[in-house]
């Protein structure tokens, strides 16, 4: 285990411990209501504070590693919620006892070890890529071409040669042919076995002859996440390869949380940030407009239930404002009821997380939200070509980077680079390769210079 993995389990630890000493203050209070319920001297309130502490220890619980406690409480909110909608008080409460027996006694008795459930990115110092093919002069030359970009390849001409390999040395993609040395089509073969043993942790490229759909259809149930037919174009491979192992230089995610729960923000931010993104949080719903215009996040986890302001109104602020409308808005909540969820997406949000979240859950959730939204963002920023900031937003943000250096007194340095004799390479050799030039150059670019660098075409 490395120090930062194991500074971010010290943590975990840590906020455990906090969360196992806040149960014996909520234990003693379920204790004090329960005991006035059952003398008769409650009225309304006791209900809804009764409720309220069943839905909180419902949607926490289990996210510190407590699902006992986290299934109990959640079998009595639901329970309570129908006492407190109905006109009339009931005279006993008797059909929760045994649910408020059960809850207090998984209070009373947490289990002795804890599961710890923060999960790392796993660190790699270089990028193994496997090739197999049939045909063994075409695969090392295309491994040849990869290995330039930086990677390091190995090549088979058989399933069995792959998956003795994969077996000693996983790599981080796999680019399999659809023809191997048993036979045609025997490269799916091989790749659904690849899957089935090593799931979405080793990614999978078919190359192919043909485009054919039935054979498109056969790679992606064999796990295939790409697929090439000949002749490859080796950029758009190698674009593909870059973010199929996460080689693309981007910056970090940045969330911002929102929720009234100190313990809960932490807990959460704790597990976006071993994932590699930046966070921001606040238990105040009203900080929002602040933070959203400093911050600038890439997503918004937000609680449903907050006091004096609720998730719903705080979101349907948010979409009132159009720099605002492309930012994804989670929504977190131990609410099960799906009208209540969909009402709540009615409202602005784009996803609903129910508590208790499992984190992993919860990491892959923002990462797919920011991802897709990045990648939309990115078609109206982005040159097609190169994937550099195109001309109009590189005229904007020179602009703001200009206007920064003189508010601060600062140095600034602009670049200009033109290619000589560009227009002899498309001349001699084709658009087709003075665009492999275009991209190539950005690359090296987007690999040599620094990330706060704004590089554009």
């Amino acid at each position: 285990m490395n120090t930062h993995t194991g500074a971010a389990h010290t943590l975990f630890t840590e906020l455990q411990q906090q969360y196992l000493a806040q149960l014996e203050e909520k234990t003693n209070r379920i204790t004090t209501i329960w005991t006035r319920l059952q003398s008769g001297t409650y009225d309304r309130d006791d209900l809804r504070e009764l409720q309220r502490l069943a839905h909180n220890l419902a949607g926490s619980g289990a996210t510190f590693g407590l699902t006992a406690v986290s299934e109990t409480a959640r079998a009595l909110d639901i329970a309570l919620q129908s006492l407190i909608s109905a006109d009339d008080l009931p005279a006993d409460f008797s059909s929760i006892a045994g649910l408020v027996a059960q809850l207090l006694e998984t209070l009373r008795n947490p289990p002795s070890v804890l599961t710890t459930v923060i999960q790392e990115q796993p660190v790699t110092t270089t990028t193994l890529i496997y090739l197999a093919g049939h045909n063994p002069e075409e695969a090392t030359e295309l491994a040849r071409q990869i290995t330039y970009f930086g990677y390091k390849t190995e090549c088979f001409t058989s399933s069995a040669e792959l998956l003795a390999a994969i077996a000693r040395e996983a790599p981080q993609l796999v680019i399999i042919d659809l023809h191997l040395a048993e036979g045609p089509q025997s490269g799916i073969a091989a790749a659904a076995v690849v899957h089935d043993r090593y799931g979405d942790r080793i990614p999978i490229i078919f190359t192919a002859n043909s485009a054919d759909f039935t054979l498109r259809l056969a790679a992606v149930r064999a796990g295939g996440r790409g697929y090439f037919t000949r002749p490859i174009d080796l950029g758009v491979l190698i674009d593909q390869i870059d973010q199929m192992t996460q080689r693309t230089i981007s910056e970090p995610y940045t969330v911002l949380i929102i929720d009234d729960s100190p313990l809960m923000a932490e807990v959460y931010a704790l597990a976006l940030r071993a994932a590699g993104m930046q966070v921001i949080a606040t238990t105040d719903p009203l900080e929002a407009p602040t933070l959203l215009a400093e911050q600038q996040p890439d997503l918004i986890l937000l609680d449903i239930y907050m006091p004096g302001c609720s998730g719903q109104e705080l979101a349907a602020v948010i979409r009132q404002q159009p720099e605002y409308h492309s930012i994804p808005i989670v929504f977190l909540s131990g609410e099960t009821d799906r009208s209540a969820q969909l009402a709540a997406l009615a409202r602005g949000g784009d996803d609903f997380l129910t508590k208790p979240i499992n984190l992993e859950h919860l990491v892959a959730a923002v990462s797919s939200r920011i991802q897709r939204a990045r990648a939309i963002r990115s078609l109206m920023v982005r040159d097609g070509l190169t994937g550099l900031f195109n001309h109009s937003v590189s005229q904007d943000l020179l602009m703001r980077e200009v206007a920064r250096a003189r508010r601060n007194g600062q140095s600034l340095s602009v670049v200009l680079i033109d290619i000589d004799h560009f227009k002899q390479v498309n001349d001699r050799h084709g658009h087709q390769v003075g665009d492999r030039v275009l991209k190539s150059l950005a690359r090296l670019l987007r690999q040599r210079l620094r990330t706060t660098d704004v590089i554009g075409r």
